[in-house]
């Protein structure tokens, strides 16, 4: 008995050392993965916010042109 695991022992060696390699491959492929969905999701979402931002620029920009049409009316008005 002791004579068939000694002969056994550099095949069970083996497969143990193949299947952590299997492993640790399989374990940086997902992980790899997983990155990969997590950054698409933040550039949809650093999309989303960019076209906030324009949208708010815009805004800020029809309100300052608005204030500045205000603001020479108010003038002529004061002038008189």
């Amino acid at each position: 008995m002791t004579q068939i695991l000694k002969t056994m022992e550099p095949i069970i060696t083996f497969v143990t050392l193949v299947a952590g390699v299997v492993t640790i491959i399989w374990f940086i492929r997902d992980v790899r993965r997983q990155n990969s969905k997590e950054l698409k999701n933040q550039s949809e979402l650093l999309k989303i916010h960019s076209e906030l931002l324009k949208n708010q620029t815009e805004i800020l920009f029809k309100i300052q042109k608005s204030l500045e049409v205000q603001t020479k009316i108010l003038a002529k008005i004061e002038a008189k």
